[in-house]
């Protein structure tokens, strides 16, 4: 679920510490679950739909994605590319999957970089606008410390509560 955003100045906030927060939260998960032999980690990209977009559209716009791949007529891929370019898009999501045998536990990344940038109280099953955790920068600055010991914490806590774990 994407989060909404108070201020324009909130959601500026928030692009600059994604990709860190990405990035530590990635090292992090590496890292922990390194010390986890028995777990195999993985990542796999899906594309989410906003509620709104019907199964219908999907359909449409999944065939027309179809048509445009197979298509050798250069007029109708461009007729298809502009029909495109007016309906709704998927976005990306990053899932991080655990698996040990049978045991398969499978977490959105995306929500991870949330709860990393934004302030403790976040929750994404709550509708109310995300505040940025201002503690992670240092001026204008991001603070990689900081956000690095909050996306170990983060880690370190799903890990521990993960029940095959003991």
């Amino acid at each position: 679920m994407k989060p909404t955003f108070i201020d324009p100045e909130t959601w500026e906030k928030t692009n600059i510490l994604m990709q860190p927060a990405f990035i530590r939260l990635l090292d992090n998960i590496r890292k922990l679950t390194d010390e986890l032999s028995t777990w195999k980690t993985s990542y796999e990209e899906t594309l989410v739909w906003d509620a709104d977009i019907s199964e219908e559209q999907r359909g449409r716009i999944g065939l027309l994605q179809q048509e445009l791949k197979s298509t050798t007529d250069n007029d109708r891929a461009y007729d298809i590319e502009q029909i495109l370019e007016t309906l709704p898009k998927p976005y990306p999501a990053y899932e991080w999957k655990l698996e040990r045998g049978e045991e398969l536990v499978t977490i959105d990344v995306w929500e991870l970089c949330y709860k990393i940038c934004f302030t403790l109280n976040y929750d994404p099953r709550i509708d109310r606008p995300a505040q940025v955790d201002n503690t992670l920068f240092d001026g204008d600055e991001v603070d990689w410390i900081s956000l690095d010991q909050k996306a170990k914490h983060l880690v370190t806590d799903i890990l521990s509560h993960l029940p095959t774990l003991s």
